[in-house]
């Protein structure tokens, strides 16, 4: 029988808190999300990509950069919750810091926003940065959840967990190299949009089994 017991390095308390930050995350992202696309002229959901609403250029960053703040602000939150109820197991402090990673990531997306401006086939620096922070997270947080899994994939209250981790894993594993084939360049931003929903999707889950984990005391 796997481990059962939660530790904790604070307040049980404080752990709740930080897990309903987790639970807000996404709820924050989608809202932005839906927000600035109602505000951009000619915005299409399964055509434009995320960043393209924060992009240089577009009539309301504030929107999606108000989404990527939030966002990685409740993520970096969610870590210390998770971190609280992963301990004392082999790879804590692993999950904790590739979650802190994805919530940095999201956030510098904003800071260095997406530039569509090419001079002499050289894409902008911040247009470079913002690929690459976005990236870093993404993938930090599937290392997170591959770890994660390992952890507790013999544990009967973490099962339905790490299946929804390993469905996330391949949902945006598979639609990510779809999206480097030209012909769905069309369809690009429902592939990421799809991503984006089975991420979102697990965060939900983690973040109320960490709340469950939590004792009100």
């Amino acid at each position: 029988m796997g481990v059962q017991t939660v530790h904790y390095y604070g307040s049980a308390r404080l752990s709740r808190y930080l897990a309903i930050c987790g639970m807000l995350a996404p709820l924050a992202a989608i809202t932005c999300v839906l927000a600035g696309a109602s505000v951009t002229p000619g915005y299409d959901h399964i055509r434009n990509t995320i960043s393209e609403l924060s992009a240089v250029g577009a009539p309301h960053p504030v929107w999606m950069n108000a989404g990527f703040i939030s966002y990685g602000i409740l993520m970096i939150s969610l870590s210390f919750a998770v971190r609280q109820c992963l301990a004392p197991r082999s790879g804590t402090t692993i999950v904790w810091l590739m979650v802190v990673i994805h919530g940095v990531g999201v956030i510098l997306a904003a800071v260095f926003p997406y530039n569509a401006a090419i001079t002499e086939g050289i894409h902008s620096l911040e247009d470079i940065i913002h690929h690459l922070v976005s990236i870093i997270g993404c993938v930090a947080f599937i290392i997170a959840m591959l770890v994660m899994a390992r952890m507790v994939s013999a544990e009967p209250a973490w099962r339905t967990v790490t299946r929804l981790s390993f469905a996330a894993i391949a949902i945006v594993s598979v639609l990510f190299v779809l999206s480097l084939i030209p012909i769905f360049e069309d369809v690009a931003g429902l592939l990421q949009k799809i991503s984006a929903l089975a991420m979102f999707i697990y965060i939900e889950a983690l973040s109320i089994k960490c709340f469950t984990l939590s004792p009100d005391r």
